[in-house]
């Protein structure tokens, strides 16, 4: 009996090269929605969704528990030993997917798991995982919110090309800081972090990057209710290397016990990712410049929300903001909702929110995190 290891990490203006590359019928819409690709259309043994992901960084396609059981499965013999985010494991049975259609794009007799991802986010019904990808090449235009499964790929049209290894369907790469080199690191669809880095990178990388902070949080296993706390490291890096391309004025966190580049990286670009050469093919992400406002919340005792931590030198320290301040409004969410993000860990401020804050024997002060 096999045992794989699966990672669940729940973590383009494209140049126009129709006479080199060549499009088949196969293709899907998608969207990005919470800095996850979500599919407009699966179908999945007859049952229509409109609530799964695209996670290259998942070794096998998953279901979740409540849509599973809407669906008659078999019951592969083979059994996985599953690892979540936070490094809890547990020995799961395989499954068989009869039948699995994103789009136009029809696929039969797929493995995967069946698991309640709940704990991870309330909207998800699936994962499709990188054993769907396989053996193919795959052009992810995502400013026109399309993934397009392509017969070949002219390397010429492309400035970088960036090799890569598959473990268990899974594509890593290396990824080069300063002077250190990080390997084993997942181009991670299912990722909403630019970079995440194992919380052990943190003693590699001291000192390499421009600024920290570290803030708590909490992560639910997947495996039980119980919600983890987490101590947690944020820093901002002046450039990052993937092979010979330079990406400039990156964010990432540390925590968990993976490696990954996610979504933030790819969303402005298009590339092309050859599962049969191992090869991501890109003439460089063109991303947004990082627009962390530096502060983030939680909430106190009294179960009010407040500022938690304040990066230095941060545009939120500059701008008057100091700990234990209250928000009163964050933009237009409403204080009921915020909390229940805030509970998660899931919220910090970016330039152009509106933040009202209250302090002790002072008025409401507005703060609009703009330069």
């Amino acid at each position: 009996m096999r045992k794989g290891v699966i990672v669940l990490i729940l973590f383009f203006k494209f140049i126009n090269t129709c006479f080199s590359q060549t499009l088949t019928e196969n293709s899907f819409g998608v969207r990005i929605e919470n800095g996850l690709i979500y599919i407009d259309s699966v179908f999945v043994n007859g049952v229509f969704s409109k609530n799964f992901v695209v996670d290259t960084g998942c070794e096998l396609t998953v279901l979740d528990s409540d849509f599973a059981d809407r669906l008659q499965l078999a019951k592969a013999k083979e059994k996985i030993s599953v690892i979540d985010i936070n490094g809890n494991s547990s020995i799961q049975r395989k499954i068989v997917i009869n039948s699995l259609q994103t789009g136009n794009m029809p696929l039969s007799s797929i493995k995967g798991l069946v698991i309640d991802l709940s704990s991870v986010n309330q909207n998800i019904d699936g994962i499709i995982g990188a054993n769907c990808f396989r053996d193919n090449i795959w052009l992810f235009d995502l400013p026109e919110n399309k993934i397009h499964r392509i017969l070949n790929v002219n390397a010429n049209d492309y400035k970088y090309k960036i090799p890569f290894k598959l473990k268990n369907n899974v594509p890593y790469i290396n990824l080069k800081i300063a002077d250190v080199v990080l390997k084993n690191v997942i181009i991670d669809t299912g990722n909403a972090n630019r970079i995440s880095f194992d919380e052990k990178d943190t003693i590699l990388l001291t000192g390499k990057s421009d600024s920290d902070f570290y803030y708590q949080s909490s992560a639910q296993s997947l495996f039980d209710s119980k919600k983890h706390v987490l101590k947690i490291k944020e820093s901002f890096f002046n450039s990052v290397y993937l092979n010979n391309m330079r990406v400039d004025s990156c964010h990432a966190i540390f925590y968990g016990k993976t490696r990954a580049i996610g979504i933030p990286f790819f969303k402005e670009s298009a590339f092309v990712m050859d599962f049969v050469n191992k090869i991501l093919y890109t003439d460089g992400f063109h991303q947004k410049t990082e627009s962390y406002f530096g502060c983030r919340f939680a909430i106190n005792e009294h179960g009010k929300i407040i500022v938690s931590s304040i990066r230095e030198n941060s545009l939120a320290q500059k701008k008057g903001v100091l700990l234990g301040d209250e928000i009163v409004k964050f933009n237009n969410i409403e204080l009921n909702q915020l909390r229940k993000i805030v509970e998660n860990g899931n919220i910090y401020a970016q330039l152009g929110d509106r933040i009202i804050v209250e302090r002790k024997n002072m008025s409401e002060i507005s703060i609009i995190s703009e330069y």
